[in-house]
């Protein structure tokens, strides 16, 4: 219950900051090339980071033949950073096999505003 007005005050600390504060470190930091481009594809690391974390559990669960239980003990770091690559690799691979062809069409159908005469 209390994370959620944390999570809040937090974004809004980062529009605040990427808005009006151009000399501000985390505008910088969000600058960064790497975070644009995951910014390209985050819709698809939205989609895709369920599927990848439940991949994930059923390959080490398979592997390793061992109980939840166990298996959140044991490996929570190895499957998260595992998880996180697949997701990321999803994602990349729907932003241009798919993603694109869509934001190509809606240049397409956008509106076009007239100019005068």
């Amino acid at each position: 219950m209390f994370t959620y007005p944390f999570s809040g005050f937090g974004m809004a600390f980062v529009i605040y900051a990427v808005i009006y504060q151009n000399n501000f470190l985390l505008s910088n930091i969000l600058k960064n090339r790497v975070f644009v481009f995951l910014g390209k594809i985050s819709y698809g690391l939205y989609i895709y980071h369920l599927i990848s974390i439940s991949l994930v559990n059923q390959i080490f669960n398979k592997l390793f033949d061992i109980t939840a239980q166990q298996h959140q003990q044991i490996y929570p770091i190895s499957i998260f950073i595992i998880s996180l690559f697949f997701t990321v690799v999803l994602s990349i691979v729907s932003y241009y096999w798919i993603e694109k062809s869509f934001l190509k069409l809606k240049q397409r159908f956008s509106v076009i505003t007239s100019h005068p005469i």
